[in-house]
């Protein structure tokens, strides 16, 4: 493959990659996974630098999702580092989000933050109101993922949301209404974490987002567990866990531990055969089934706490 082909290919799976079709891109990106790494090193040597970020950047869900996720850091580290790339460019931002995102990954606190700070002084100098909300969604995560930093991270989601409200970005704001739903779930909110996570839940499904649409799974089954809803909770978690098996999604390990804690007291309410069976049978739903499921239950909005 040429290093055009390479980056047309690319750029066509970063568009679909999140949608219904993202295991046949992921497929495809590993039946090129040789030629695309030839790529990357025959411009890191020729010190064709942008169009090394373009690359590696744009391979942030197949490092993700194939476990490459060193080699994708490996990459954007190398090209990052070059003189040709040192002005702070859209590109760069966005390659230092990336960069950002695979060392949240890895739960790499420390180097996750600077990237996306880094990433967002770039994009609000820049004034791309876009990236600018999206920059402020990921720094909003790492303060409450790895800070407990409540109160930051409900700031930096707010403002998110009001340049999407400006943007009139629906997908924009069904993701920080996803956030600020798990920011309440996460201190035990129900009645204010439900109505964000359902609404952001439609949207997001008549957008056939479906990476999206599976952690948003997870949270419900979240607010279902904490509530008793013990069959609900892991029915919701078997549906999602199908969903990200079909669909070629890993949780990062933050993600999964968070989850299963959520979960914890369902499965105590349960015998393991009563696991085992609301597991299978949502195992068993196709994803408008899962959502369908998600959104017609009411659970009882309560505040619980899950610290």
């Amino acid at each position: 493959m040429s290093k055009l082909d390479c980056l047309t290919l690319v750029e066509q799976a970063r568009s679909e990659i999140f949608g219904p079709q993202r295991a046949t891109w992921l497929e495809r990106l590993e039946q090129e996974y040789n030629p695309l790494r030839a790529t990357l090193g025959q411009l890191l040597d020729s010190g064709e630098a942008v169009q090394g970020l373009r690359l590696a950047a744009g391979l942030r869900e197949f490092w993700l999702s194939t476990g490459r996720i060193d080699e994708g850091r490996d990459w954007l580290r190398a090209f990052l580092t070059l003189p040709q790339t040192e002005a702070r460019t859209a590109i760069r931002a966005w390659a230092l989000d990336v960069a950002g995102v695979l060392a949240f990954w890895q739960s790499d606190q420390d180097a996750a933050q600077a990237l996306m700070e880094e990433a967002l002084a770039i994009r609000r100098e820049l004034g791309d109101r876009q990236s600018i909300a999206h920059s402020l969604i990921h720094a909003g995560t790492n303060k409450w993922v790895f800070e407990r930093d409540y109160t930051t991270a409900r700031t930096l989601y707010e403002e998110s949301l009001a340049i999407y409200r400006e943007l009139d970005s629906k997908i924009g704001i069904a993701c920080v209404r996803h956030n600020l739903g798990n920011l309440a779930l996460e201190q035990g909110e129900y009645s204010v974490a439900y109505p964000l996570l359902k609404e952001g839940l439609a949207i997001l499904l008549d957008a056939k987002d479906i990476w999206a649409i599976n952690f948003a799974l997870d949270s419900l089954a979240g607010i279902a567990a904490g509530q008793g809803q013990s069959e609900r909770a892991l029915r919701l978690a078997g549906a999602s866990e199908a969903l990200r098996e079909s669909a070629g999604i890993l949780l990062p390990p933050v993600w999964q531990a968070w989850v299963e804690r959520l979960l914890e007291p369902a499965r105590k309410m349960l015998d393991e055969e009563g696991c085992a069976v609301a597991w299978a049978e949502g195992r068993a739903m196709n994803l408008e089934q899962a959502v369908a499921f998600a959104l017609r239950e009411e659970p009882r909005c309560s505040k619980a706490s899950l610290l």
